[in-house]
């Protein structure tokens, strides 16, 4: 998308790195109770086995679901943070259930570098918690911030 204001979106850093926007599903996640409790649980090991497994009925991912996954975390308002990038390898229909399904999801170098760092703006309809490429193309990065903290003087 060409902007001349500079603006950035996904759909610039989708270009820059080479992937078509129909190999991505990216998901906002949120900390709820049932769920994901802290920011901990989110950047760390308990984020793989809770994206992983998936329900059947009514699911937001598609039936077939594109190769790679960008995990979001919402931060404030309809804002979210960059945490990793999982590739789907299919899914594990040995572990299927009646109402869930499970995928052989593995960390990926994909945007690695922004990990932590990238910030952008959901869509209007943040029910909607995952989103094909083709539908994130329009988010807008709102932060891409230092790979580290600075200390004040």
């Amino acid at each position: 998308m060409n902007d001349i204001s500079g603006g950035l979106s996904l759909a610039d850093l989708f270009q820059a790195t080479g992937l078509a926007p129909q190999e991505l599903l990216v998901i906002r996640h949120t900390l709820k109770p049932d769920g994901l409790r802290t920011r901990a649980d989110a950047m760390g090991p308990n984020l793989l086995p809770y994206v992983r497994e998936q329900g059947i009925q009514n699911s937001k991912i598609p039936a077939t679901p594109p190769r790679f996954w960008l995990n979001f975390l919402a931060t404030t308002g309809r804002r979210a943070r960059f945490i990793i990038a999982h590739e789907n390898h299919g899914e594990l229909l040995a572990e299927r259930t009646e109402d869930r399904r499970f995928f052989d999801l593995r960390p990926t170098p994909v945007f690695a570098a922004l990990s932590d760092r990238l910030v952008i703006e959901w869509t209007k309809d943040a029910v909607n918690w995952a989103k094909t490429g083709d539908q994130a193309t329009s988010m807008t990065v709102v932060e891409i911030s230092d790979p580290s903290s600075v200390p004040f003087p």
